[in-house]
């Protein structure tokens, strides 16, 4: 090689260094939480800004371990170890999603480019959305990745009761995972029995260091998990306008699917990717798929529209459903009737009128429209998800159980009649009536004997 070729060689190896940053992480002061947070900023400077929020567990920001690898060539890279993890400051303090979104903007004010892309996993997509909610103007893509926690806490019983049962009793479960900690203190069953006793708002809790501590041991997981479970997410998706992936692994026991129809249902600029053979880290067990729809949405953000209208084949005026199990309705049907079938789902679907009489129907990215009642249910199990019903009464309920999120209720009279032992749970629930302007029904509405809302 020639003097020249040399000196050639010896200045591009010096340009490429000068704008690549350092991928030695360092402890920055924490001015949120106190004490000190652990920074990673790689990759090339002179390319957009990536920024990485990991969930819950000790892993920390070595869970994008891959994907920095994949990325740094052509993002500038940061990633942080959430205080209460990894390498960062331990202590009994709040940890919560909204604390979390605030110590990002201080922190990408010193490192980021604006704007830029923002990516969370677990708890790390909570944080990541209640950050494209309060500081929007700062992203030029967000990307949800199985995020955790959106759904009122009561909706996720069937996953955090048991180790919020654990929690309180102070016995451990094992086999338990730490990505499960997210349930962490989910209160489930024991919240309801507490609040029949007596008045109890677990965001006491939370804010109390005393308690913190004799329940929760001061372990920042726990707190961390209960930090999110009790964030209020009712009134952030209508807030992010910033175009949106969502990723879900089709195996997660973690974070309900159901999360990521509810999210793309709402969100004004969104779409939902859910990837066959992953569970809740489809970060690592389907990382070529998950990257390349991930690096499309980062070159081009909106690009990935996944809506697809409602089949108009097949018009069908009455189906009749008669003690049968494990069936899938979908398409256009005028009347749909169910009388003791068991695990049915109702799917991608427009119905003028459903009756349901013991039997358990999950129905999601569904239109109910009709004229008197939208959803009669007798002594039955609703679970009702990324849709609209629309009728004089949308909901008529005789002792059943409706568990409805993301799901828009329209009622030209009213919205829910619900007699006898009959349960409504809702999870971001936009409503509209003349007894309801425009809000977002966010809880459990207790019946005593008759509720009319």
């Amino acid at each position: 090689m020639s003097f020249t070729e040399r000196m050639t060689a010896l200045l591009f190896c010096f340009v490429c260094a000068s704008v690549m940053a350092s991928d030695q992480g360092r402890l920055e002061s924490d001015p949120i939480f106190g004490g000190d947070v652990y920074v990673l900023e790689t990759g090339d400077l002179s390319r957009p800004t990536l920024v990485l929020v990991h969930g819950l567990g000790d892993g920390a920001s070595d869970d994008w371990r891959e994907t920095i690898d994949t990325l740094r060539v052509d993002f500038h890279i940061l990633a942080f170890d959430l205080p209460g993890f990894g390498r960062s400051s331990k202590a009994n303090v709040v940890y919560s999603p909204t604390r979390y979104s605030e110590l990002i903007h201080y922190l990408t004010e010193k490192y980021a480019k604006k704007p830029f892309h923002l990516v969370g996993h677990s708890m790390g997509g909570a944080i990541a959305l209640r950050y494209a909610a309060t500081y929007g103007e700062d992203l030029r893509s967000l990307t949800l990745i199985d995020a955790a926690g959106i759904l009122h806490r009561l909706a996720y019983t069937k996953y955090l009761a048991p180790l919020g049962l654990e929690m309180f009793a102070g016995f451990s479960i094992p086999g338990r995972s730490s990505i499960s900690d997210l349930a962490g203190v989910l209160l489930g069953s024991f919240e309801r029995k507490l609040a029949e006793t007596l008045p109890f708002d677990m965001s006491l809790v939370l804010h109390s260091g005393y308690l913190r501590q004799k329940l929760l041991k001061g372990n920042p997981t726990a707190i961390a998990g209960l930090g999110l479970v009790m964030e209020d997410y009712s009134r952030v998706p209508q807030q992010v306008q910033t175009p949106t992936l969502i990723v879900w692994g089709e195996d997660d026991h973690v974070a309900p699917p159901r999360t990521g129809l509810v999210l793309d249902a709402l969100l004004p600029r969104s779409s939902l990717h859910i990837i066959p053979n992953a569970g809740h880290v489809p970060i690592r067990e389907q990382l070529q798929e998950y990257i390349r729809l991930v690096r499309q949405h980062l070159n081009a953000p909106g690009s990935l529209s996944t809506r697809q209208p409602v089949e108009t084949a097949e018009v069908r005026s009455e189906v009749v459903c008669d003690s049968q199990n494990d069936k899938t309705y979908s398409g256009i049907i005028h009347r749909l009737v169910l009388k003791n079938c068991q695990d049915i789902l109702v799917e991608n679907a427009e119905i003028q009128e459903l009756v349901v009489e013991q039997s358990k129907v999950t129905i999601q990215n569904t239109v109910i429209e009709g004229t008197e009642i939208g959803i009669e249910a007798k002594h039955s199990r609703v679970m009702l998800t990324a849709g609209r019903v629309e009728a004089d009464l949308p909901i008529m309920s005789v002792g059943s159980r409706f568990d409805i999120a993301g799901t828009r209720l329209n009622g030209r009279q009213n919205l829910v009649k619900a007699v006898g032992d009959s349960e409504i749970l809702m999870s971001l629930v936009p409503v509209r009536s003349p007894r309801q302007a425009d809000r977002v029904l966010h809880g459990q509405q207790p019946v005593v004997s008759t509720l009319t809302l």
